[in-house]
């Protein structure tokens, strides 16, 4: 019986083991995906803004 409870004991904390790396794991990807998209948001923004300032030079020089 003293064994069977110690192997039960062994698995459930190899489950909360492997429970754990693959949440710090999935954890780690959301953080780079969200770094990922606040960075191409960013880019697309300076582009938006580059476009506006060159159609109001354009604007400008045409008048």
């Amino acid at each position: 019986m003293s064994d069977l409870i110690r192997i039960l004991i062994i698995i459930v904390l190899i489950y909360y083991l492997v429970k754990g790396l693959l949440y710090l794991l999935f954890w780690q990807a959301a953080l780079r995906t969200e770094a990922r998209g606040l960075e191409m948001k960013r880019k697309r923004m300076e582009m938006r803004e580059r476009k506006r300032q060159r159609r109001a030079q354009e604007r400008n020089t045409e008048q």
